[in-house]
């Protein structure tokens, strides 16, 4: 199956989303070589959520607009993920997050630690 025009024209116009013009390239190579309209969207939405992450990490520094952020994500991941994969990739995230949060709190605590008896 072949592109059709519509999905063409959006990668024609995903550089003033900011989506850099090597990827574009890319793209168009592979869809002269007879990508289908479906593999060319899950492309384009990928490379949509990579660069509206980008755009919210450089803009919202509050918890509040990142939670947002991270919601719409996953709002946005349910439409293109079966359920169950979009959990395990989930959990796998916040177990992840949760590990380096533990091991960067020890690394404080002990730091204040060594700090303290070299103070001392």
């Amino acid at each position: 199956m072949r592109c059709s025009r519509a999905m063409v024209a959006w990668l024609d116009r995903a550089e003033a989303f900011g989506i850099r013009p090597e990827l574009i390239g890319d793209l168009h190579e592979a869809v002269a070589l007879g990508r289908s309209s479906r593999w060319l969207c899950g492309q384009l939405l990928a490379l949509a959520g990579v660069t509206a992450a980008a755009w919210v990490r450089e803009r919202l520094h509050t918890p509040c607009g990142i939670r947002c952020a991270v919601l719409g994500v996953g709002l946005l991941a349910m439409t293109v993920v079966p359920t169950a994969q979009l959990l395990q990739a989930w959990l796998v995230v916040y177990y992840l997050a949760g590990m380096l949060s533990l091991f960067a709190h020890m690394a404080a605590a002990e730091s204040q630690l060594t700090q303290g008896v070299a103070d001392e």
